[in-house]
C-alpha cells in the first residue's frame, strides 16, 4: 500500500496487487516477440490470423493482468476492472472480503475486483495468525474495512456508486476478436 498527498486533495491509497505484474509485462513482450519474429522470419508470408490473435491476446494480457487496480480516493474506493471503474463510496461500504478477488458490498450490491486476493490457504492461515503473519489481502480488507467505517463516522451523507466503461479495452478487445475471426474465416 502506498499512500500519496497532494496538499489540498485527500490522500491517495493505492493497494498493490496481489500477483506481480511483471507476468502481463513479460506476456506483452512475448506476444510483441513473436510478432516480430514472425515477420522478420516470414516476411509478407505472416498467416494474419497471427497478427490478430496476436494483438487479441496482447489486448487481454493488458485488460486482464495490467490494467487492474484498486484505490481509497476522495472517499471513495476506486475499483478499476478489466472493462470499467467504479467509485464507490467509502461510506456506503456494508461489507469487505477478500478471497480469490476483493469483493465489496454496497447498497446491498456486490462488487469485485481481481486485482487483490489471496488464496483459500492463504485464508485459513489468517484466520489464527497475529497481524505482522497476515497475508497481503489480509491487510488490504482491514484497511479498506477502517476506511470505511471511519468515513462513515465522518461523512453523513454520501454520493452514489458510478461506473464509467474503459472504451479503448472495450474497443480493442470487440476489434481484435473481429479482426481474428475474420482472418481466420478467410
Amino acid at each position: 500500500m502506498t499512500h500519496e498527498d497532494d496538499g489540498d486533495r485527500p490522500a491517495t491509497e493505492k493497494f498493490t496487487p496481489a500477483t506481480s505484474r511483471i507476468g502481463g509485462v513479460l506476456g506483452l513482450l512475448l506476444v510483441v516477440a513473436v510478432v516480430v519474429v514472425s515477420l522478420v522470419d516470414a516476411g509478407r508470408d505472416v498467416p494474419p490470423w497471427l497478427l490478430a490473435g496476436c494483438a487479441f491476446i496482447g489486448v487481454l494480457i493488458w485488460a486482464f493482468q495490467i490494467r487492474p487496480d484498486v484505490r481509497a480516493e476522495g472517499g471513495e474506493l476506486v475499483l478499476r476492472g478489466p472493462v470499467d471503474t467504479r467509485w464507490v463510496p467509502l461510506a456506503l461500504v456494508e461489507d469487505v472480503a477478500v478471497g480469490a478477488m476483493l469483493t465489496v458490498t454496497a447498497e446491498a450490491r456486490r462488487y469485485t475486483n481481481a486485482s487483490v486476493g489471496r488464496s483459500f490457504r492463504q485464508s485459513r492461515r489468517d484466520a489464527g495468525a497475529d497481524l505482522v503473519a497476515q497475508s497481503h489481502g489480509s491487510h488490504v480488507e482491514a484497511r479498506i474495512e477502517a476506511l470505511a467505517s471511519s468515513a462513515r463516522v465522518n461523512d453523513g451523507h454520501a454520493g452514489a456508486v458510478r461506473r464509467a466503461w474503459a472504451w479503448p479495452e472495450v474497443v480493442g478487445l470487440a476489434a481484435t476478436a473481429l479482426a481474428l475471426a475474420v482472418t481466420v474465416l478467410l
